[in-house]
């Protein structure tokens, strides 16, 4: 939420601020909600401007445009009458922004009236007419950047551009900008990187259905989801050290009894129990990329880290350290994030690109036959 320094700024300033926000985000609908807050931003900001007790010059214009000034002006009517709810409903934009022009000319740095009424129009057709119309980014932006000139003249409060930052933390960690301008949300980033992984661990079930069979089996699965109701997570509820390492050691006991195989990584038995797919990386990993297995099992985690704390705007990386521990740090800064996201995806990619054409191999095999 924006801190202000008087009551009146406080509506304006949000508005302004929320829509600057949605205006950089990648979703249609999130700029078509982000021009509308901007506008009634805009709208509220000069409503404000005129309605301020020592702006007298505000009071005076509007009874010029409502034909009520005083008697023996030019113009005016007989009657003099204070500006109530019924005459503010009757100043349309048009003559807001007129009234707005007259009371602090001399103030405002190179405001675009013009474009502000024309960006307005562009509102009412998307608000009245509900035609899902969806402004250009450009104009989008644009318009944000006029509201932020127009409140820091008019109001005096200054968001600054980069003004998401000031955000509640539930706003700023939805996503940020990049240095071309554009916003990446967490959740559409973290969508983009599920369905590259759903993607990758069908493929890997196929490779590790011909190398593995019994551990793409539903009795299979079945045993694990057994495995997890029953003991994972119950050395929480222990009282002593020795309670917890025995639920731990029972756990490993179980998973290797049923996988076959000799496992003590406690990290690797945990993260299998609670999704088999991991499972399925490591097999499917292992026999695409060999020696490098390690390192690209590495990678893998860091994706699922990634997706589990996106909403939280956070990325945990996870690395081996030299005694082969998981060391986990968090990331905050944009350009960070970013980039392990780029490199998340390319990394998929080529993983798939590699499992792909692994199974081909093993349809034409299965052709031959």
């Amino acid at each position: 939420m924006i801190k202000t320094e008087f009551p009146w700024q406080f509506l304006p300033a949000n508005l302004i601020a929320y829509g600057w926000h949605h205006s950089r985000m990648d979703s249609e609908f999130e700029r078509q909600v982000g021009f509308l807050l901007i506008d009634v931003g805009v709208e509220t900001t000069l409503n404000v401007l005129r309605s301020q007790p020592d702006n007298f010059a505000a009071v005076r214009e509007i009874k010029k445009l409502l034909g009520k000034l005083p008697p023996g002006e030019k113009g005016s009517k007989p009657e003099v009458k204070t500006p109530n709810k019924t005459d503010d409903e009757k100043i349309g934009f048009h003559h807001l922004v007129e009234i707005s022009k007259g009371l602090v000319q001399d103030e405002m740095e190179e405001i675009d009236w013009k474009k502000i009424e024309y960006f307005h129009n562009k509102r009412n057709k998307l608000y009245h007419d509900g035609d899902g119309v969806t402004p250009w980014i450009s104009s989008t932006i644009e318009y944000a950047d006029m509201a932020l000139k127009l409140l820091r003249s008019a109001l005096g409060v200054d968001l600054q551009p980069d003004a998401w930052v000031v955000l509640e933390p539930q706003i700023r960690t939805n996503g940020f900008n990049t240095d071309d301008g554009l916003f990446y949300s967490f959740d559409s980033m973290a969508k983009q990187i599920s369905g590259a992984l759903d993607e990758l661990a069908d493929e890997l079930s196929v490779i590790t259905e011909v190398i593995r069979p019994k551990y793409t089996s539903r009795k299979f699965l079945i045993a694990i989801i057994h495995i997890r109701q029953d003991l994972l997570g119950k050395e929480d509820y222990g009282d002593t050290i020795e309670i917890k390492a025995a639920v731990r050691e029972a756990r490993k006991q179980a998973l290797n009894d049923l996988l076959g195989v000799d496992l003590d990584d406690f990290e690797m038995i945990d993260q299998i129990i609670g999704d088999p797919r991991y499972l399925w990386f490591h097999v499917g990993l292992k026999k695409l990329c060999g020696k490098k297995f390690d390192q690209e099992f590495d990678e893998y985690l860091s994706a699922l880290s990634f997706i589990d704390d996106a909403p939280l705007g956070r990325i945990w990386i996870k690395n081996r350290n030299p005694d082969g521990d998981f060391v986990k740090k968090t990331v905050h800064d944009p350009a960070e994030i970013y980039n392990e996201f780029s490199i998340l995806l390319a990394w998929i990619e080529r993983l798939n690109q590699k499992a792909r054409a692994h199974n081909k191999k093993i349809d034409s095999k299965t052709n031959e036959k």
